[in-house]
């Protein structure tokens, strides 16, 4: 008889920078594990335990921000994991209110109604191209020129060419 052996992934062994650096952005939710040590303390009023985690778990979500700015994740993904991140804080901290509420500020708060507008943008962005290149070719399958396309959409011939090649 065989036994197989499964490797397992220890979030301890990854720091922030690991993360980032590996791009396992699936692991930020579950970051906020390697402030349990510390969530006693925080709840007691130690001040300089709330600051220390404040500051790292604020590095965290600016990081990921910057990913989803700069192109390297899209704003689908960077939503994904905030609401797996809330449900990560909701579970860990059901006892704990200034942890959760700390965690939530830094996380959510503005950050979710950005993210909620950016979805909405991309969203509507994505249709506005969808449509634009439905309607090219249509209008080619029917025998319109590409002037007439492109006086009736009110597109430039450059964007006209762009939709055609994409």
């Amino acid at each position: 008889m065989s036994i197989d052996v499964v490797p397992i992934l220890k979030l301890k062994n990854y720091s922030c920078d690991e993360i980032f650096e590996k791009e396992l952005y699936f692991l930020v939710p579950f970051y906020l594990f390697n402030f349990e040590s510390e969530f006693d303390k925080i709840e007691a009023g130690s001040q300089d335990y709330l600051d220390s985690f404040k500051a790292r778990y604020r590095e965290i979500y600016e990081r990921l921000g910057e990913r989803r700015e700069s192109g390297k994740i899209n704003a689908v993904t960077h939503h994904r994991i905030i609401a797996l991140s809330r449900n990560i804080i909701d579970a860990l901290t059901r006892n704990r209110d200034v942890v959760r509420e700390e965690a939530e500020k830094i996380m959510l708060g503005e950050v979710l109604v950005t993210e909620t507008d950016l979805l909405l943008e991309e969203g509507r962005k994505e249709g506005i191209k969808e449509g634009k290149e439905n309607l090219i070719n249509t209008m080619l399958s029917n025998g319109k020129t590409k002037k007439e396309i492109v006086d009736f959409i009110g597109i430039s011939e450059d964007e006209f060419d762009q939709i055609i090649n994409s």
